[in-house]
């Protein structure tokens, strides 16, 4: 599991005891490595990559929010620097589905300028989408409400490529649910199967 650790962290605590129910089920055997929070270098991904492609792992879960990987500006952003490096089949765990205009905040920048640039980003379709919809577009995406997979289908998910699970559920049911969406991960983005 590609994860934030430590304890001021929702998604981190979330994350640590995914992982602690996950290695009560049989044939199941999780590795957490840590996301450095911010924009790393590219030999930071790159090591990363390495250790998550590995051998012996079948499967990347990755807890995605899109400020982990820097602003959420083209230049600012390392997500993509990152996804193209993974080469195994990759669940995504939603913790942000908020639209570009909402972590913008547009309204809120101080200046005409920085108003302005966060409308021409807003604008530019395709890094909209590349923020919006394609990080779950590219990996089969869990999140947690109903609501928040309604948002992604009417960006254009697949409905077979996103999964409800509750976290508000006892953490030992999340981890069976959670590994039901690895499986079908592993049989919709094995190579061979796409």
């Amino acid at each position: 599991m590609y994860a934030p650790v430590g304890e001021n962290s929702e998604i981190a605590t979330y994350s640590e005891n995914l992982t602690i129910a996950l290695q009560k089920l049989p044939f199941l055997e999780v590795v957490t490595v840590p996301i450095l929070v911010g924009k790393q270098s590219l030999a930071h991904y790159v090591e990363v990559a390495e250790k998550l492609n590995s051998d012996d792992i079948d499967l990347i879960h990755l807890q995605h929010e899109p400020y982990f990987w820097g602003e959420i500006t083209p230049d600012g952003s390392a997500f993509w620097q990152m996804r193209y490096l993974l080469k195994k089949p990759l669940v995504l765990t939603a913790h942000n589905t908020s639209s570009l205009a909402e972590m913008l905040r547009k309204k809120e920048k101080r200046t005409p300028l920085e108003r302005l640039h966060a409308e021409w980003l807003i604008r530019k379709k395709a890094y909209r989408d590349s923020v919006e919809i394609a990080p779950y577009a590219t990996a089969l995406t869990i999140v947690h409400s109903e609501a928040e997979r309604d948002v992604l289908l009417s960006r254009g998910a697949k409905p077979n490529y996103v999964a409800i699970i509750l976290p508000s559920q006892e953490m030992n049911r999340v981890a069976r649910l959670t590994r039901n969406v690895y499986t079908r991960a592993i049989e919709l983005f094995s190579p061979g199967n796409w």
